[in-house]
């Protein structure tokens, strides 16, 4: 995970209300690149 920073930077300086999303959803995006699939981005 080249992102791991950004939910250890979200619950130190938000919350673990941000941190932990942030952990999953990024958690997810890799499985599903490591399973070929993309997840589309709603950004």
């Amino acid at each position: 995970m080249t992102r791991l920073w950004m939910p250890v930077a979200g619950t130190l300086l938000v919350g673990v209300s941000c941190g932990l999303p942030m952990f999953l959803y990024l958690r997810g995006m890799r499985l599903e690149q490591m399973k070929g699939t993309a997840i589309n981005k709603v950004v």
